[in-house]
């Protein structure tokens, strides 16, 4: 299949057409990237040198870095119908003076139900939230929109593009959010993450969106191929358009959106095969210029496979016409402008990847009244951590390697680190925090190490082919060694034997019993010798 869908340019997916019009961050391969793999695919997929591979990519839950200026999120929700709802959140800024936005991305609090989303500004303060199913808030500014696929929205901040959005006091963001059919009972709490210029900033150039080409109603007929035109925009002053966003359901096969003045013709953007799936913003790679008297235009293509027609409607058993545009009011130069260079090196978009949180401990088992040095061994540059030492005395620290964590009181105790850096916090599969359980033990006689068990490392950590876990034997027992899914099933027994006193490893290979390759996740081992246990926490990197 990644043979097939590389050579006809399904993969990587980028729906537009690079032969009509290009733009920024664009996913595409050169013919020498195709040709590579597709030689690889023919050879057998053969695995190279393992040593020379790059390290597992990271996916943050965020894009833009650094701490946002605002975050609103609406409130918790569970979604009361199983059609599609239209509900809308009125969320207040807070804003005691204007703000010029310059970026913002939204982050879908449940990805499977938020079908996509529409921003909208309410400059009075005045609106109300409407979750009754059916809120369009006609009569509002416009912000932007976001559906799966979208890349958050960043305007360069420096001359000559220097562009965001005026967020004036008091103002309320609405977030119109679709949720598809079969949500019910489902929970989401989507936000907004927003970025301000400095308040002392100017020059600061007003970006406009607007959802000028559409057509309210149409239908394609049972068994049919129809194209469709949006209704017409005529400018009368001349624009400069930052990006385009086209956006139908999924009955579409292609659309193209065009300006022209008579024979004169200025291509924005054509899909030749429709995703809904992949869909979003559009930046050019330099602003098109589109001078007043042109017309803005689009054309959906359509096929309906049912005996039925397919009418337009919001829902996502109809289709929609509905295009949208970032623009400015044009400045002579603003189609030379190379926004690339203008974005390079930006601080929000440069983002340094988010630790992954790892520790070691001196010791893991301990007498009742003993410390414990702990050393941080999280990866990508962690600028701040945060122990939390349950039963121990400091019960906290923001120290990167903790030195005397002294335990007074018998018991099992969880040492959890979230080792954070701009990008935040990123242990694994949306985990952010690193764990490791401390057994502290009544000793008999002074200075005596506890009997029994204790892990000394876990490693690699996060692994994706084998991880070892050494401990020590105080005293011969009967070691038993297995590995739970985070959901406790079992899915590995590791050893089931007697063994006598010392240094002892068991390794497990991500094989279940059966030997088949457990998935990426979350993973834990459970050691016991005797009336002792130890346990830990592994991450399994997809393979």
């Amino acid at each position: 299949m990644i043979g097939t869908d590389v050579a006809s340019g399904r993969m990587p997916v980028w729906p537009p057409d690079t032969t009509y019009k290009r733009f920024l961050y664009e996913r595409i391969l050169t013919t020498t990237q195709r040709n590579d793999i597709i030689s690889w695919v023919n050879s057998g997929c053969l695995k190279g040198d393992t040593t020379l591979a790059p390290p597992q990519p990271t996916y943050p839950r965020y894009k833009l870095c650094g701490i946002p200026s605002m975050v609103l999120q609406i409130p918790t929700y569970t979604v009361t119908s199983n059609g599609d709802m239209y509900n809308c959140f009125a969320i207040s800024t807070g804003l005691t003076q204007d703000r010029w936005l310059r970026a913002y991305e939204i982050v879908p609090g449940n990805g499977n139900i938020v079908h996509h989303l529409v921003i909208f500004l309410d400059t009075t303060g005045t609106a109300t939230s409407d979750t009754g199913g059916n809120c369009f808030p006609f009569g509002y500014v416009q912000l932007g929109a976001w559906a799966p696929g979208s890349e958050p929205t960043v305007f360069p901040g420096q001359v000559p593009l220097k562009a965001g959005t005026r967020i004036k006091a008091g103002s309320k963001i609405i977030l119109q959010i679709h949720y598809a059919p079969g949500s019910l009972g489902q929970v989401d709490s989507t936000k907004m993450r927003m970025y301000f210029y400095p308040t002392t900033a100017t020059g600061i150039r007003p970006v406009y969106c607007t959802d000028d080409l559409k057509k309210p109603v149409f239908s394609v007929a049972a068994f049919s191929t129809q194209s469709y035109l949006a209704n017409p925009v005529t400018l009368t002053s001349d624009r400069t358009i930052f990006a385009v966003f086209p956006h139908s359901h999924t009955y579409c096969d292609s659309i193209r959106v065009w300006a022209d003045l008579g024979a004169n013709n200025i291509k924005l953007i054509r899909i030749k095969e429709w995703n809904f799936d992949f869909q979003g913003y559009y930046t050019f790679k330099s602003p098109v210029k589109v001078p007043s008297g042109y017309t803005l235009r689009a054309k959906h293509t359509f096929t309906n496979p049912n005996a039925t027609p397919v009418n337009s409607c919001p829902t996502t058993s109809c289709e929609m016409i509905l295009d949208f545009f970032q623009w400015l009011n044009y400045q002579a130069g603003d189609e030379n402008i190379d926004v690339a260079s203008l974005l390079a090196g930006d601080s929000l978009l440069s983002c340094p990847p988010p630790p992954y949180s790892q520790f070691s401990a001196s010791t893991s088992t301990i007498c009742q009244g003993g410390c414990i040095n702990f050393t941080d061994l999280s990866t990508n540059a962690p600028t701040s951590w945060a122990w939390n030492f349950p039963g121990g005395n400091p019960s906290t620290s923001t120290q990167k390697n903790p030195q005397n964590i002294c335990y007074n009181t018998p018991g099992t105790y969880t040492v959890t680190l979230t080792a954070s850096n701009a990008s935040g916090s990123n242990y694994g599969c949306g985990v952010v925090s690193a764990t490791r359980a401390i057994i502290v033990q009544v000793c008999t006689g002074t200075g005596q190490n506890p009997s029994g068990l204790m892990v000394s490392s876990i490693h690699p950590n996060p692994f994706n082919e084998t991880v070892t876990i050494n401990y020590e034997l105080q005293s011969s027992a009967f070691v038993q060694g297995e590995i739970f899914s985070m959901y406790g099933s079992r899915i590995k027994t590791l050893s089931s034997s007697y063994e006598t006193a010392g240094s002892k490893r068991l390794e497990w290979d991500g094989r279940n019993e059966t030997g088949e390759k457990a998935p990426a996740g979350i993973y834990f081992f459970v050691v016991k010798a005797g009336n002792n246990f130890a346990e830990g926490k592994m991450l399994l990197l997809p393979r």
